[in-house]
């Protein structure tokens, strides 16, 4: 099986492994069974991967209900249990792509007179236990940030590995307080206050704190008639700078940093000048460590301003955290823009993924 987050496709290579992409195919293991393999059918499947906050799996099942015993198929009940390992596959006849692990967390029965009973499997991964099972403060005794976040990730260890690139804070008195969830403290305190250079997300089975946009590699590359079926693309105008200023407790003097964040695209100024956002933070104790966290904000804040809705035939490839590229439109189209959502649609219509993109090179 390839490695989503390394690997690089091309779309022909795919065309021909996937036989032109004629027979979409899937596998869905609850607790370890497969309920494709034991015959129960699908009627839909929504899988929504996400960059920011919980990915998810919806499953609808249909034609699983005995009206001569008054009963749901036997299989599909006994997986029908909370809380159990859900893992999504995706592709076209026999070769399937893992996209998902997490854990059953709603589990829906459905009847109408109009289309019968079925039942819906909803699973979640492990960062909605992260927003909502451990709402708590504590208290590390470390010195850098990804020591904290690694500390955290052991809690999640049956659903997610972790990949953890390791900062090199080294606060001198070695504490680092939460408040709060574990999502938050990661998402929130340290990196959207730009304490950190990091993103935080879980791509198929594997937890990510590590630096923003660390593969550039494009996953593959689409074309009108080459995988590209719609294109939106928006840019917003962006003319800000950002300032922190901290405290530098040993030459006992104030210190600061700023950065200027504006669109890449044709712009001219709205204004006299560029808008300014100050912070005042006095864990920020040089001015390196101040410049930072306004690079870090600015570059937020330029990613938010470009974005992209790309639609495209059903690539199980494609996961949040990588580049795609688009090629053959136009110059101010043709780059490599960031997925931080994506969205795969399986029925009886066939397979899509769609993408959602935040940041473009």
């Amino acid at each position: 099986m390839a490695d989503l987050m390394s690997g690089t496709w091309d779309f022909e290579k795919l065309e021909s492994q996937y036989k032109n992409f004629r027979a979409p195919a899937l596998s869905i293991s609850v607790g370890g069974t497969d309920l494709v393999k034991k015959g129960i059918p699908v009627q839909s499947v929504e899988a929504v991967l996400s960059l920011d906050g919980a990915s998810s799996v919806s499953v609808v099942f249909v034609d699983c209900y005995d009206i001569k015993n008054g009963s749901f198929n036997g299989t599909l009940k006994s997986a029908a249990v909370l809380g159990k390992t859900v893992e999504l596959s995706l592709g076209y006849q026999s070769s399937l792509q893992k996209v998902f692990k997490g854990y059953l967390s709603n589990v829906r029965v459905m009847a109408s007179a109009e289309s019968g009973f079925g039942m819906e499997f909803v699973a979640l991964d492990a960062r909605r236990l992260m927003m909502v099972g451990n709402n708590h403060a504590r208290q590390f005794k470390i010195r850098n940030y990804s020591d904290a976040v690694s500390e955290i990730l052991k809690t999640y260890a049956k659903l997610c590995s972790a990949s953890i690139d390791a900062t090199s804070d080294n606060m001198e008195n070695g504490l680092i307080w939460q408040n709060g969830s574990d999502y938050d403290f990661i998402t929130r305190e340290l990196i959207g206050t730009g304490r950190t250079d990091r993103e935080f997300f879980i791509a198929v089975d594997k937890a990510y704190f590590r630096k923003r946009k660390s593969v550039k590699s494009s996953a593959i590359t689409l074309r009108p008639g080459k995988g590209l079926v719609s294109f939106e693309r928006d840019a917003s105008y962006l003319n800000q700078t950002f300032e922190v200023i901290g405290f530098d407790p040993v030459g006992d003097k104030t210190v600061s940093g700023k950065t200027k964040a504006a669109s890449t695209d044709s712009m001219t100024s709205a204004l006299s000048g560029p808008g300014e956002w100050f912070i005042t933070d006095p864990a920020c104790t040089s001015a390196s460590v101040a410049a930072s966290r306004t690079a870090v904000m600015a570059q937020l804040a330029l990613d938010a301003s470009q974005k992209a809705e790309i639609g495209c035939i059903g690539l199980p490839e494609l996961i949040p955290g990588r580049f795609v590229s688009i090629d053959r439109v136009d110059s101010i189209v043709n780059k490599k823009y960031y997925i931080t959502k994506v969205t795969h649609r399986f029925d009886y219509s066939g397979f899509t993924t769609t993408l959602e993109t935040e940041g473009w090179e």
